[in-house]
């Protein structure tokens, strides 16, 4: 557990930055479905510290964990264990809300890369936007086609199909091995 990696005690209430660093742990951990180890605090923090900088949006995702980490605490001196765990499952409960906030820039970006088909972004434009934003748009065009995602109806001028593209399982969280969260389908 986290607690472990950090070689802290769960009958004792933590400093507010020792429990900051423990749930950055945990929440790294979710972003990365659960796969996520390390043996020593020092090994742990290595991992964050690269998992941050690879991270595109560790920023936003970072700023929303401390917002919900001052309404958790507010009023509180001292995090205990149980408040702690209150805090890493109300993660868990609310993320779908800066998820949403996610899928919008990324429906805005696709939007604004639409060509004149409407929904639909072309395959040369959509790989050119990978150059200049932090948004990877990478993927093949044969797994695009894989995923419905890809409009080959014209050979010399393949789209993607943004709604397909938003709503494919790689662009889910795989929070857990009980669900993923999704964009919604608007």
């Amino acid at each position: 557990t986290a607690y472990q990696i950090h070689n802290l005690p769960m009958n004792q209430n933590l400093s507010r930055e020792d429990a900051a660093d423990l749930v950055r742990t945990w929440y790294v951990g979710f972003l990365l479905a659960g796969n996520f180890s390390a043996d020593s605090p020092e090994e742990v923090h290595a991992k964050k510290a690269i998992f941050a900088r690879k991270y595109s949006d560790w920023s936003d995702a970072d700023n929303w964990l401390m917002k919900l980490e001052e309404q958790h605490y507010k009023g509180s001196p001292v995090p205990s264990y149980d408040s702690t765990l209150r805090l890493v499952q109300g993660i868990g409960e609310t993320y779908f809300h800066f998820n949403d906030g996610e899928c919008r820039a990324l429906k805005t970006t696709l939007r604004d890369m639409e060509g004149k088909k409407a929904g639909r972004v072309r395959l040369s434009t959509f790989y050119k936007k990978s150059l200049y934003s932090h948004w990877r748009f990478t993927e093949k065009a044969d797994y695009l086609r894989t995923l419905g995602a890809l409009d080959d109806s014209d050979e010399k001028q393949p789209q993607v199909i943004i709604a397909n593209y938003m709503m494919a399982r790689p662009n889910c969280l795989e929070s857990s091995g009980l669900y993923a969260i999704c964009c919604r389908n608007e």
